[in-house]
């Protein structure tokens, strides 16, 4: 995975966007990102929102994350979290 992020710095790629599934289940997303952002490279990530907390949004800041997209599935907290199938994201992502 390194050797990717260090290719696309190299090849001056502009923008890089993680997305999954849910990118935050890698442990080393905050290093991928860090190793991204040091290479010049802008990078986006786009999340359910489950598994931020203020700690971990802090190191994604610290890395250099620069754009950030919570996915919400509905304004009503009950139909989005049916929708996801997990009582509590809507209030979690939020």
């Amino acid at each position: 995975m390194w050797n990717v992020a260090d290719q696309l710095s190299q090849a001056q790629v502009i923008h890089v966007g993680l997305s999954g599934g849910e990118p935050l289940l890698r442990r080393e997303c905050v290093e991928l990102v860090e190793r991204l952002s040091a290479g010049g490279v802008i990078v986006s990530l786009a999340t359910n929102g489950k598994n931020v907390t203020p700690t971990l949004a802090h190191r994604l800041h610290l890395a250099g994350l620069d754009i950030v997209t919570v996915s919400i599935d509905s304004y009503r907290a009950d139909l989005h979290d049916s929708i996801r199938n997990c009582k509590g994201l809507f209030a979690a992502a939020i």
